[in-house]
């Protein structure tokens, strides 16, 4: 590496790009140096670092994108401070525990921000205080557990992965990211959605809450310009009424398979199978030396499941929907709007002021008031 480094040495403030990635590395050459001048973009993803050596951040100072994808970092890298024209940083795949946050930098043009596949179990509040221009950010396949205030200053961010993670709770602090476009908080273990957490995310397009331990959800009047909902794999029994106002809404995912008989039965004997040995005499089954073990996984299982009493067995059941009643649902989007539209107009207790949509808006200035972030935020 180093001498290839060298052998282009000549070219100087004309590299504005290298990629240096897939090279087992365990430490950054500092033949880059040679590039300091104009050095915009750097690609050292997929090697074995461990850090960034000293004075990295000072040095490549016009330093706009940085992947750090895929290497053996265990800690975030103080030099990244440094970086004050840094527009992206891609550091997911690596080894971090924590964001140290007595250190920052406002970055005036930070953008994006990619730091999933890591090892966090938690957040610095302080630190989106300081990240305003935040359009993307993924913190994906942690073990964050509480989503912090501050997160509610990232006002103009447009894409937000919180998913596989081990959030309980959909805070308010979430419901005033007017700018949001895509919300992905899958694969956690969310049970509560706080009642205003989707209030002004009248530009959210995209909410994937698919296995999570939801029971309900709240209003989603508000989510005016939403295309595609993924509910699946949680344990809801209603649809919210305020579903049918979703004039945008394309695609509503509620059930783990649309071929739901064949699966429900596939998935019932599954599930038998964890209990058979304790509940079946294998003895008047099989001949005295049959292969239980051998057998256990076969075809021939499912026969004798069929026909086998092996007491009550209950399923644990994703989405048991009541309301709209499964025969509707299953139907799809348009027969659960139009069963969700005739409901409402027979229903006095529901039509009305009291539950038409409202579209408020709130100032930049009260996204910032804490009292409106004390009042309305929920710890988890």
């Amino acid at each position: 590496m180093e001498p290839l480094l060298w052998g282009n040495a000549h070219l100087g403030s004309a590299v504005e790009s290298l990629f240096i990635s897939c090279n087992g590395l365990e430490h950054i050459p500092s033949e880059i140096k040679l590039f300091r001048s104009s050095l915009r973009i750097l690609d050292a993803s997929f090697n074995a670092l461990q850090d960034l050596p000293n004075g990295f951040g000072k040095t490549f100072e016009l330093l706009s994108i940085l992947d750090l994808r895929g290497n053996k970092l265990a800690e975030f890298p103080s030099e990244i401070w440094q970086l004050i024209n840094l527009r992206q940083l891609h550091i997911c795949t690596n080894l971090i525990t924590f964001i140290p946050s007595e250190s920052h930098c406002e970055f005036d043009e930070f953008s994006v921000l990619d730091i999933s596949g890591n090892r966090l179990d938690s957040l610095p509040s302080e630190l989106f205080g300081y990240w305003t221009s935040l359009k993307s950010l993924n913190i994906s396949h942690n073990q964050i557990s509480i989503i912090p205030i501050t997160m509610s200053f990232l006002t103009s961010l447009t894409r937000l992965n919180l998913s596989n993670n081990c959030i309980k709770t959909i805070p308010p602090a979430i419901g005033v990211l007017q700018s949001l476009i895509e919300l992905d908080v899958s694969q956690n273990c969310i049970e509560h959605i706080s009642s205003n957490a989707f209030e002004f995310l009248q530009n959210l397009r995209i909410l994937v809450l698919h296995t999570n331990n939801l029971t309900s959800i709240p209003n989603v009047d508000d989510l005016i310009s939403l295309e595609t909902l993924d509910l699946r794999f949680n344990f809801l029994n209603t649809l919210p009424r305020g579903l049918y106002k979703l004039a945008s809404l394309e695609n509503l995912y509620l059930y783990e398979s649309d071929e739901s008989d064949e699966d429900d039965e596939v998935l019932h004997k599954l599930g038998l199978r964890c209990e058979i040995r304790n509940t079946l005499d294998w003895h008047s089954i099989f001949p005295q030396n049959s292969n239980v073990n051998d057998f256990y996984n076969t075809k021939s299982c499912n026969q004798i499941v069929d026909k086998a009493h092996v007491g009550s067995y209950h399923r644990r059941r994703f989405n048991p929907i009541e309301y709209p009643p499964e025969k509707e649902c299953r139907l799809g989007i348009d027969a659960i709007i139009a069963y969700l539209r005739k409901s409402v107009i027979s229903d006095p207790s529901y039509a009305g002021a009291a539950h038409s949509t409202i579209r408020s808006t709130l100032s930049s200035d009260k996204f910032k008031s804490n009292k409106f972030l004390n009042d309305t935020y929920i710890a988890i």
